[in-house]
């Protein structure tokens, strides 16, 4: 897992490292031992996160399947790495195009990358979940369930938020006629059989049913996807 344990700072520092080299070289150089220390203790947490991504490594199974308790944890572990990327913000935008950082900058880059590696690698081991089975998870329940129920307009969190607010229209409406069409538009939204994607198990597809309010609450959360500026970004 060496390989696939570096991804994991890569991806979210990958803006900063094209940034960094490009516009700080000569404070780099003048520096450089005040600035080594985060970097060394990145480097430090990365070659622990790789013994222990190798001691628990994860083999995808041949077809398409997760229990209730892995999308528990990938839920867990995905609302967990959104909170560690808000809480260690990126002072890029601060600095304007071909601008020379001061050193002010460059330790606010370290301090943000810094935290945010080390805060995802811990996440990971908090929750006991390895990278691979991770990406795994969000590539089944964002790429190959969630996003052909959204092509059909069938997202069961967006349906489940219109049939509330038809409720909510119903609970408020003075004509007892239009009222009770409107629950029982309410309830045939609510009631209405989706059949599972293409290649989702039936079993996995009713699992995920009842986690769809915490899954599209988590879309755009703590994605393993890196994104312009070193972020992660979502992955369908």
């Amino acid at each position: 897992m060496k390989g696939k344990g570096c991804l994991i700072a890569a991806a979210v520092a990958l803006g900063f490292i094209t940034i960094f080299l490009a516009l700080a070289g000569p404070t780099i150089l003048r520096e450089g031992g005040r600035l080594y220390e985060p970097i060394a203790k990145m480097k430090g947490a990365q070659t622990d996160f790789e013994t222990w991504s190798d001691a628990h490594a994860f083999q995808a199974p041949s077809s398409v399947a997760a229990t209730a308790e892995q999308v528990d944890r990938f839920l867990r572990l995905r609302r967990r790495l959104g909170e560690v990327d808000d809480q260690n913000p990126l002072p890029v935008e601060g600095i304007r195009r071909n601008q020379r950082p001061d050193l002010a900058q460059i330790e606010g880059l370290l301090e943000g990358v810094g935290g945010a590696v080390t805060g995802r690698m811990d996440a990971y081991r908090e929750v006991g979940m390895h990278p691979d089975e991770y990406r795994y998870l969000e590539r089944v329940i964002y790429r190959l369930w969630l996003r052909p129920l959204r092509a059909k307009g069938l997202d069961p969190a967006a349906v489940a938020r219109a049939a509330r607010e038809i409720l909510d229209l119903a609970a408020s409406e003075k004509d007892r006629a239009i009222a009770t069409r409107l629950r029982d538009r309410a309830r045939n939204m609510s009631e209405r059989h989706v059949l599972p994607p293409d290649g989702i198990p039936v079993e996995l597809h009713t699992l995920l049913m009842t986690r769809a309010a915490e899954v599209d609450d988590l879309i755009d959360a703590g994605s393993s996807r890196p994104t312009r500026g070193g972020r992660a970004g979502p992955d369908f």
